[in-house]
């Protein structure tokens, strides 16, 4: 495997990684990033997991963008659905 800095992090990242993007289509999102945090059990000391935040996850006029609110509330949302206590890297999307 042939790994790369990101950036001037000091993080190391493979150069291959898994694309859940349309995994949301196939089945709920909900059950896709469940299904995501089932296959990371056992190996996730050695994965480097990346999320996303800005697009909306709900209805209310503060789950959607990049306030306080809806990054704190994102970031705890992917904690608790991928089952892990620590995200390697919290992207803005788009």
């Amino acid at each position: 495997m042939e790994y790369a800095r990101l950036g001037n992090t000091g993080l190391m990242v493979s150069e291959l990684c898994l694309g859940c993007m349309t995994f949301g289509q196939e089945a709920s999102g909900e059950t896709s990033k469940e299904i995501t945090g089932r296959a990371l059990r056992g190996v996730r000391d050695d994965i480097v997991l990346a999320t996303k935040v800005r697009l909306p996850m709900e209805e209310g006029p503060n789950d959607v963008g990049l306030s306080h609110k809806h990054i704190m509330q994102g970031c705890e949302d992917s904690l608790r659905r991928l089952g892990t206590d620590y995200i390697g890297l919290y992207q803005v999307h788009t």
